[in-house]
This record gives structure tokens, sequence and C-alpha cells, in this order.
């Protein structure tokens, strides 16, 4: 299990993603509300992506964290796995939204 709660908000945009390398390693990625993991900020009404990666084939999860810490507002993402161990995640920032529901 990565995870589970209340906290989490999957729709049919929002859906976790998962990058697997060969050796074991995964990263997970899902869309939350509520309190953002490290930050401690309660915004129940918005959305916005964590993070966890295991080293062990999926059997144990580090804990989640924010994928951004530059900015709350953050969905619609993807990862895949890099050639030398890393992972590359992308995702879309929406801090420069403006009032009216424009971009």
């Amino acid at each position: 299990m990565i995870a589970q709660g209340p906290d989490l908000r999957t729709d049919a945009a929002n859906v976790p993603a998962l990058a697997m390398q060969a050796a074991g390693r995964m990263l997970a990625v899902w869309p939350v509300v509520g309190t953002i993991p490290d930050q401690g900020t309660a915004r129940p009404d918005a959305g916005h992506l964590v993070w966890s990666q295991s080293d062990d084939g999926g059997a144990t999860w580090s804990a989640p964290q924010p994928l951004s810490r530059e900015s709350e507002a953050t969905e619609l993402a993807t990862a895949i796995p890099l050639t030398d161990g890393r992972f590359l995640a992308a995702w879309l920032d929406g801090r420069a939204k403006r009032s009216d529901g424009g971009s």
C-alpha cells in the first residue's frame, strides 16, 4: 500500500503516476487535498501533488513529500525513470491561475 485515506484526490484528469527502474526502485506521485506534508499548510479545497519512493520493489515506501515546494497548486503529474538512477517528474503548476479561471 502506497497511500490511503480521505485526502486522496482522483478524477478523470488527476490520477496517480508510477515510475519503476530495473533495480526495483520506484517513484509514486499522486494528488491529494488538505494539509501539505512538511509545510503544515491546510487548504481543504486546494489540490496538490505528493510523492513517495521505494528502494525495495514496493515493499516499503518513504513518507509522502510535496512534489513542489515552490507552489501549492500542482496537478496532472507524470514521472519517468532516468538511466542514471534518478526520476523525472513533470506537472502543471497553477500558482499563476487568474481568479476568473483563466491561465
